[in-house]
């Protein structure tokens, strides 16, 4: 069974909605079991559990948690891209950029399936990261690294965490190809990118890795 919010009908506690109050229900009682926790606080679909999720959506508390957060997590508990992971598939793990693409359509003829993230760092992306590992795909896209300058994060700190991601696959999944793609460009921050793909750029050249050069075929030459 999948989440439905009508199923929720609890009550809202004071100082949250209507869907707050749903989803710490579904929480509470265990929900769908695409969202029921193991010993570990882990689960078969998500590696992060549900607070964690909240905390990428700004919210501090699951009791705090938006109407859009709320409306985000429910899309993603529910969509039918988010499937299993086989010996042939072809992962996308990233971000929104990658959350919010239609892989099967732009891509109708490969096994793709899709593990972004909306709103995560690639710190937070780690654990899914992991649980990818542990199924030993054919191939793994990551593009990450976006939200780390949003947070202000030096490039750095990037780097570090994708040489933790590249460890995880090495050990669990060493037949699996990695593919490291640069981050697209902001307008906001080009230093920033620019400094981040270089780190890219150089942990792909020394773990020996694929590197997809996106930046230059999104520039416009002003940086966005």
């Amino acid at each position: 069974m999948l989440l439905n919010s009508k199923d929720f009908e609890l009550p809202a506690p004071d100082g949250c909605g209507r869907h707050d109050a749903r989803l710490a229900a579904a929480l509470v009682s265990g929900g769908d079991r695409r969202i029921r926790l193991d010993a570990e606080g882990r689960n078969q679909y998500h590696a992060s559990a549900l607070p964690s999720d909240a905390l990428a959506y700004g919210s501090s508390t699951i009791s705090s948690i938006s109407d859009h957060a709320f409306k985000a997590l429910a899309r993603r508990w529910n969509d039918p891209r988010d499937r299993a992971i086989e010996s042939d598939s072809i992962v996308m793990l990233g971000d929104s950029i990658t959350a919010e693409a239609d892989w099967r359509a732009l891509l109708p003829e490969w096994p793709i399936v899709n593990r972004g993230r909306s709103g995560y760092t690639t710190e937070q992306l780690l654990p899914v990261a992991r649980d990818v590992a542990s199924e030993r795909p054919r191939a793994v896209f990551v593009l990450t690294g976006t939200n780390d300058i949003r947070d202000r994060r030096p490039a750095s700190w990037t780097r570090e965490r994708l040489e933790e991601m590249l460890d995880a696959f090495a050990s669990t999944a060493p037949g699996t190809e990695i593919v490291l793609q640069t981050i697209l460009p902001r307008a906001d921050a080009p230093d920033a990118v620019r400094a981040a793909n270089a780190q890219i750029a150089e942990v792909a050249a020394r773990r020996a890795v694929r590197l997809l050069d996106l930046h230059p075929a999104f520039d416009d030459g002003a940086g966005g």
